[in-house]
This record gives C-alpha cells, sequence and structure tokens, in this order.
C-alpha cells in the first residue's frame, strides 16, 4: 500500500477550449470553458455577487457597531488599561503566526480539493483534504497551548513595577487563555470561508458586534477595566456556540510527519508574506515613533487618517476574501492558470469599481466631517486624503496574491512585499526630513502601496493574461482610478490657493 503523498499534485485535464466537468459541494455538475472571456466561479457569478454582498453589508454593520462601542468603552475605561488591554489583543494576534503556516497551506489544499471532488455524486470531503485539515487541527492546538503557557510563565516571572503589576499579569492571562480558544475559533471560521459558507460568517461578524457592544460596555459599567476581559471571553464562547454546530468539517486529531513538512512548506510564504504584508501597513506608524519629537501627539492625530483607511480597507477585504477561494476551487477543477488569472482579473474590475466610488467619497466628505466631529485631530486630516487610495490599491493588490496562493505560486508574493516596506521606510523618512509634515508620510505611503500593486500585478497576472485581457485590465482600472485621482488633484488645489 503506497503512502498517501502529502499534497494532491496538479490534474493533468484536457487542453485549453475543451470542456471540464466539475462537481463542488451543493452546486449541480455543470461544463466549463476555460477558453475565451468567459471564464466563471464554478458555482456562478450570481452566487459569487450574493456573498459579496452579505460580507460587505456585514461589514459595514460590524464597524459601524464597532465605532459606537469604541467611542464608550473610551468613555469608561482609563488610556492605561485600555493601553494594557490593546496590548493583550495584540498577544492574541501573535498566536496565529505559532502553527508555521500549517493551517494555511490545508485550506490551500482545501480550496483546490473542492474543485476536485469525485464524480460518484457523493457529498463527503475527499480523504486528502480531511486529513490535511485535522493535521492542521492538531498544530493548532499544540502551539497554541504552547503559546498560552508561554504567556503564564511571562506573567508569573516578569516585573511590571507595583503600579500597573495587577494590570499586566490579568493581561497575559486572559491572552492566554484567549489564544486557545480564538485559534480554535477563526481556524473553524476560515474553514467557513475556504467553503464557501460566507452567510454563515456574515451573520457571525454580526453576532460577534453586537454581542461584544452590548456586553462589553455593560461589564466595562459594572466591574471597571477589568469587564473588558470578562466581555472577550463571553464573545468567544457566544460565537463558538454559533459556529461549532455549522461547522463545514468535524476536525479530528491526526498527525503525519511528513504530511506536516509539505503543509508548512506550501503554508510558511503564505504566512510569510502576511506578516510582511502588516509590518508594510505598519510602516508609517513606525517612523513616527521613531523620527517625530512629539511622537505620541503626533500619532493620534494621524490615527485619524488611519481610521477612515482601516474601515475602508476592512470593507475591501471582506469583498476580496470571498472571492478568495473561488480561485483555489477553479484551480482544482481546471489545472489552468490562465483560466485562473482571467477569473481574478473579472473579481478585480468589478472590486476596482466599487473602490473607485466609494474612495472617491470619502475623500471629499471624510476630513470635514472627522475635522467636525474630532477637531482636537484635525493635524492628521491631511494625511487621510493620501491614505485612502492607498487602501484602494491595497485591495485591489488582493487578488492578485489570493492568485498566487490558488495555483500554488505563493512565493511570487514576497519581492514585491519586501521591496514596497524598504521603500515606504526611505519615503516615509524622507517626507519628514523634508518637513512635509503628516501628509508627506501618507503621500509616502500611497506611493510604496502603488509600487508594491504594479509589481504584484507584474508577476502574477500579467504573465497568465493575454494582450487583450491585458488591455482590459488596464483600461477598467484606470478608469476606476481615475475619479480618485481627480478629487486628489482637486483636494491639493484647492489646499493650495487657500493657503
Amino acid at each position: 500500500m503506497s503512502s498517501p503523498s502529502t499534497l494532491a499534485p496538479e490534474k493533468r485535464l484536457p487542453p485549453t477550449g475543451q470542456p471540464v466537468t466539475a462537481e463542488p459541494e451543493g452546486v449541480r455538475i455543470r461544463t466549463i470553458r476555460v477558453d475565451g472571456p468567459h471564464v466563471a466561479p464554478l458555482r456562478g457569478w450570481r452566487r459569487l455577487v450574493s456573498d459579496w454582498c452579505r460580507m460587505g453589508s456585514a461589514t459595514l454593520i460590524a464597524q459601524g457597531l464597532g465605532v459606537i462601542c469604541s467611542l464608550a468603552l473610551r468613555m469608561l475605561v482609563p488610556p492605561a488599561q485600555m493601553g494594557v488591554w490593546h496590548t493583550a489583543r495584540l498577544l492574541i494576534s501573535y498566536g496565529n503566526y505559532a502553527n508555521l503556516g500549517t493551517s494555511k497551506g490545508a485550506l490551500r489544499e482545501f480550496n483546490i480539493a473542492t474543485g476536485r471532488r469525485p464524480r460518484d455524486g457523493t457529498s463527503k470531503p475527499t480523504a486528502p483534504r480531511n486529513r490535511n485539515l485535522d493535521l492542521a487541527f492538531t498544530v493548532n492546538t499544540v502551539t497554541s497551548v504552547v503559546y498560552a503557557a508561554a504567556l503564564v510563565v511571562a506573567a508569573c516571572l516578569i516585573d511590571f513595577g507595583p503600579t500597573h503589576a495587577w494590570h499586566w499579569r490579568m493581561a497575559l492571562a486572559a491572552a492566554a487563555l484567549l489564544a486557545v480558544g480564538m485559534r480554535y475559533l477563526t481556524f473553524h471560521v476560515s474553514i467557513l470561508r475556504a467553503a464557501q459558507r460566507f452567510a454563515t460568517t456574515a451573520r457571525l461578524t454580526i453576532i460577534e458586534a453586537c454581542v461584544t457592544l452590548v456586553v462589553a460596555v455593560a461589564a466595562v459599567a459594572v466591574w471597571g477595566w477589568p469587564g473588558l476581559y470578562v466581555a472577550a471571553v463571553a464573545t468567544m464562547v457566544v460565537s463558538l456556540c454559533y459556529v461549532l454546530p455549522r461547522a463545514a468539517v468535524r476536525l479530528r486529531w491526526y498527525w503525519s510527519r511528513s504530511r506536516l513538512i509539505g503543509l508548512a512548506t506550501a503554508g510558511l510564504p503564505i504566512l510569510l508574506a502576511g506578516v510582511l504584508w502588516s509590518v508594510l501597513k505598519s510602516m508609517d506608524r513606525f517612523v513616527i515613533l521613531a523620527c517625530v519629537e512629539n511622537r505620541e501627539h503626533q500619532l493620534g492625530c494621524y490615527s485619524v487618517a488611519l481610521l477612515a483607511c482601516g474601515a475602508l480597507g476592512g470593507l475591501g477585504s471582506a469583498l476580496a476574501t470571498v472571492a478568495a477561494p473561488r480561485y483555489g476551487e477553479l484551480f482544482g477543477a481546471t489545472a489552468d492558470r490562465r483560466a485562473v488569472a482571467r477569473l481574478a482579473m473579472r473579481t478585480s474590475e468589478y472590486l476596482a469599481a466599487m473602490m473607485g466610488a466609494v474612495v472617491a467619497v470619502a475623500m471629499l466628505i471624510g476630513p470635514p466631517l472627522l475635522g467636525l466631529l474630532l477637531p482636537a485631530y484635525r493635524p492628521g486630516l491631511p494625511a487621510l486624503v493620501w491614505l485612502v487610495p492607498g487602501a484602494m490599491l491595497l485591495t485591489l493588490a488582493m487578488p492578485c496574491s489570493h492568485y498566487l496562493i490558488g495555483v500554488r505560486q505563493q512565493n511570487r508574493a514576497l519581492p514585491p512585499v519586501i521591496a514596497a516596506i524598504g521603500l515606504a521606510g526611505l519615503g516615509c523618512t524622507q517626507a519628514l526630513d523634508w518637513q512635509l509634515g503628516l501628509a508627506g508620510v501618507g503621500g509616502a505611503m500611497l506611493i510604496a502601496y502603488a509600487t508594491y500593486y504594479v509589481l504584484l500585478v507584474g508577476i502574477s497576472l500579467w504573465p497568465a493574461l493575454s494582450w487583450q485581457d491585458r488591455l482590459r485590465y488596464a483600461a477598467t482600472h484606470t478608469a476606476a482610478a481615475l475619479p480618485v485621482a481627480l478629487t486628489l488633484v482637486w483636494l491639493q488645489a484647492s489646499r493650495g490657493g487657500a493657503a
């Protein structure tokens, strides 16, 4: 008996132009043609648009509730305790990196295997797909427990001083508990997204926002700052109670050293690219903290621009994430990178059209509205008109990176983000040296984001597209970016005239 392969090999199918039959779960058998301009997701454009509407509306509702919750908590919790709480949340997020990318590799194979479902009509997933997820579950659990133990040891051994020692120890203890539970929850949510059950994940997004708002405000009002941790645990428990009965697969303990090496090899570049992408988005803050004298005040003013940029980026990310599993699914059904590239191109066109209109409006109404609501933060508003177009570019870059992951070329995503990080650090530093202020920092980040987008397109979709597709891609994205560019020019001209 031969041992199972670590990762399923690419399936060789008929040449481009011949029909391919595929049967994803919950979808009738249909014929796909991988030539011509009409490449579509296996489950159809109607399903994709429906998922876009669900996730987009859920994200907007959750962001609105999140803003209300943040304002209410800052009225009840002193800044020092709020700073400790944000550090605890950061430590919880670091727990996602402990598995060395095995879960990301397993999810990528899950998407590809979905397009290779057996033709016997069964609704059960293939054995290799379940084994990969089971192994990722095992690694996630073990590594998150080890990480939690390290946090507990740190809470016991580190001397935090007499003033905030109790705050830090409670924060680390809560982070240890949440790191294990949240890693289990987020893995199930990631599987639901990979299985394209976005109705479930959209409802979960709204449920978490509602529970966080109600429980956090009530708990903090009753118990003070410890209520933050009570609310975090309560939200996690409610989310688990909602997700587990609706889980896409039933996870079991499983171990295979050879399969682990394969998943880590596939997932580590994806994880590293995600970490570097987060570093790229944080370079402006790093430079402000390192190079500005009154850095706390300047970073606080700059945060209002980051708030608007984060809201638009969150919406764009939610929309791009909906399309991501479709790329691997189509690649599993066709083994044709050109077909997947055309699908990524089409979804990117829709994203560009939606984001272009939203970004232009945000650039016009964002600064005066935020200046009216938060007058103390007005020094950071000039950076907003530079950062918001950058959020659009990062959103348009996501289909390119998701394409590379879906067709097993994830290593190519690393050079563009590394180059953009270097350019962002150099540009932000130079802007401050030239006395351009926070607006100059925002402009430097826009240049870095544009460089990242162009480089990523050049190494991902561009080589796989025909000249006709390239012209279409350039034309549609230029048309979507034109209102944003004209708005930026008009705002800068108006500012110069006012000066």
